[in-house]
């Protein structure tokens, strides 16, 4: 069955969040984290943390959850691991630590510590650490409680 992608509003969101993201994050391939920032974003403009879940009834897709309790694994650092919902509910996890209002502008500054080519494990853990000593306001709180959220995600 044919589904038209840009009828449904959080594919539109999730594209568009690529395009934004373009200056550090380019989309020359999917890895998990260009995939997961672009979700990221979709979600927020959406106001949920379940993207594309309504879509069942015309295609296969079951939509992505940030709150879906998945541990790391390594296979996620490869690009046919890219769509996981991994990165997606780290990310959307910083709200409890950084709070509603200043997570949007925070994950936003973040891009600017990656690449294309960054990892779960490397570049985008330093990238909170260090994205965060410069926005938090508390520093050495808010990393410890980063550093706990990680430890949950199995990181």
């Amino acid at each position: 069955y044919w589904l038209d992608t840009a009828m449904i509003p959080e594919i539109i969101y999730h594209e568009y969040s690529h395009a934004a993201l373009s200056d550090h994050l380019v989309l020359s391939h999917s890895t998990a984290i260009i995939e997961g920032m672009a979700d990221f974003f979709a979600g927020q403009i959406a106001d949920s943390p379940k993207l594309a879940t309504k879509i069942k009834e015309y295609n296969t897709y079951n939509g992505k959850n940030a709150k879906r309790k998945q541990q790391y694994n390594i296979q996620f650092e490869s690009t046919e691991y890219a769509n996981t919902d991994f990165v997606f509910g780290l990310l959307w996890s910083m709200k409890d630590i950084l709070g509603e209002e200043t997570v949007v502008p925070f994950i936003f500054e973040l891009r600017k510590t990656l690449t294309t080519n960054s990892t779960i494990r490397g570049q985008l853990i330093n990238g909170l650490l260090s994205t965060c000593e410069n926005m938090c306001l508390s520093p050495f709180v808010d990393k410890l409680r980063i550093l706990k959220a990680l430890d949950k995600k199995g990181i």
